[in-house]
C-alpha cells in the first residue's frame, strides 16, 4: 500500500538487537499498523588476512629496494656535481653490475653527458642511446598506439600509462641521437645518413615542427643550405622565447652564413643589451 502525507515511520531497536520497522497508516479512519523483524545475520564475518610481519623474504625484498633508491639517489646528486667523476663513475659501474638493464642509471649517464659540452662527449653519448634504443620494443609501442583504446580496468589503466612513459622515453632518445649526430657533423665538417635516418624515425612518431623538435627542422635546412627557411622558424621560435642564448646564437650564425655581417653584427649587440652576462661583449659603435 503506497504511503501518504500522514504515514509516519519509526526504527526502533530492540534489547535483543532485532530492527523492528514500524509503519503506521491511515486507511479510511482506521488505523493499520505492520510489523517487520529484520534479525541480525548469523554469517561468520570473513577471515582478515594478516601479513606475517616477520616474513623475512618480504623484509629482505623492501630493504633492497629501500637501498637501491638510496644509491639511485645518491647517483643522481654524482651526475649533477662538478668534478670528482670517480665517486660516480664506481657507484655507476657497481650498480650496473647489479642491474645490467636498467634504465633509470643509464638515463642517469646520459643526462650527465648530455649537456652543454655535449660536443666532447660524443663518443659516450651515441653508443649510450643506441644501446637504449635496442631496449624499447618500438614494434609493441607501434601496435598498441595504432588502435583508439578506452580504457576500462585499472590494469589497462597501467598498461597504458606504462606505454605513454616508453613512448616518451622512445622519443626523448631519437630527438638526443639526432642532435647528437647533427653535432658530430659540424666536429667532423661533413654530412652522414645516420642523422637524416635518424630524424625520419623520429617523423614516423611525431610532428617534429613542434617547438620541442623544431631545431631538427632548422639543424636539416642548414644542411641543405637552406638558410632563409631556417631563419624564418628560429625567428618563429625566438618570438615565444626571447631569451634563449642557444636560439640568438643560432641567428647570429645563419646571418653570417647569408653573408649579412651588418646584420649579425646587429642580432649580436641586440643580444648583449638582452643578455650582457652570458654574450660576449661587443663594441657599441663598430660596424662591420
Amino acid at each position: 500500500m503506497p504511503k501518504d502525507n500522514d504515514t509516519t515511520s519509526n526504527i526502533i531497536k530492540s534489547y535483543s538487537g532485532n530492527l523492528e520497522w514500524l509503519d503506521s497508516k491511515k486507511h479510511h479512519g482506521a488505523t493499520i499498523r505492520s510489523k517487520v523483524v529484520v534479525r541480525p545475520s548469523n554469517r561468520p564475518d570473513p577471515p582478515i588476512e594478516k601479513h606475517d610481519l616477520h616474513d623475512s623474504s618480504n623484509l629482505n625484498q623492501d630493504l633492497e629496494t629501500l637501498w637501491w633508491h638510496l644509491r639511485l639517489d645518491r647517483l643522481k646528486h654524482l651526475a649533477q656535481m662538478e668534478g670528482n667523476p670517480e665517486q660516480f663513475d664506481v657507484l655507476y659501474d657497481l650498480m650496473l653490475k647489479e642491474k645490467p638493464h636498467s634504465m633509470e642509471i643509464q638515463k642517469i649517464l646520459l643526462n650527465r653527458l648530455d649537456t652543454q659540452n655535449r660536443k666532447e662527449n660524443l663518443g659516450s653519448i651515441l653508443p649510450l642511446l643506441e644501446q637504449m634504443l635496442q631496449r624499447l620494443d618500438k614494434n609493441t609501442l607501434r601496435r598498441y598506439f595504432s588502435k583508439r583504446r578506452q580504457v576500462k580496468s585499472k590494469k589497462e589503466g597501467e598498461k597504458e600509462n606504462k606505454m605513454k612513459e616508453d613512448r616518451a622515453l622512445l622519443l626523448n632518445l631519437l630527438y638526443r641521437k639526432a642532435r647528437a649526430l647533427a653535432y658530430q657533423e659540424t666536429v667532423m665538417n661533413r654530412q652522414t645518413k645516420d642523422f637524416e635516418e635518424t630524424l625520419a624515425n623520429l617523423r614516423s612518431w611525431v610532428d617534429t615542427s613542434e617547438s620541442d623538435y623544431r631545431l631538427l627542422d632548422i639543424r636539416e635546412l642548414r644542411r641543405k643550405d637552406c638558410f632563409g627557411s631556417a631563419l624564418t622558424i628560429l625567428n618563429d621560435s625566438i618570438k615565444t622565447d626571447k631569451d634563449n642564448l642557444k636560439l640568438l646564437k643560432k641567428r647570429t650564425n645563419i646571418l653570417q652564413s647569408l653573408n649579412w655581417p651588418f646584420w649579425a653584427h646587429y642580432h649580436h649587440m641586440h643580444s648583449y643589451l638582452r643578455l650582457p652576462k652570458q654574450v660576449i661583449s661587443v663594441e657599441m659603435s663598430k660596424t662591420p
